[in-house]
């Protein structure tokens, strides 16, 4: 195995779908979502991290966005941190 290097992140299938409760994502947070992505790609996990939490404060349930966010909290090291408080209830619901 290579330690200390980081497999490249694959973020080609990623989105941002709305739900029939909050409707369809608007164009800005589409856009901070491929930003976020974009910065995660190249490792700028501090500049893609309020990103993914934006996308989370405007979509909770978005599983891409919520899943990205928890990679990047294991990157850093944070393995044991809530997210966002709705983000993580509905991902456990998600899970059970």
């Amino acid at each position: 195995m290579n330690e200390g290097r980081r497999p490249k992140l694959q973020t080609d299938h990623y989105q941002v779908k709305g739900n029939q409760r909050r409707g369809a994502p608007t164009a800005g947070v589409i856009s901070k979502f491929k930003k976020a992505v974009e910065f995660h790609q190249r490792g700028l996990l501090e500049e893609a991290e309020p990103l993914y939490r934006y996308v989370l404060e405007r979509l909770p349930d978005n599983f891409d966005a919520l899943h990205l966010l928890g990679v990047l909290q294991v990157q850093r090291g944070r393995l044991i941190q809530p997210v966002l408080k709705r983000s993580t209830i509905s991902a456990m619901l998600f899970l059970t």
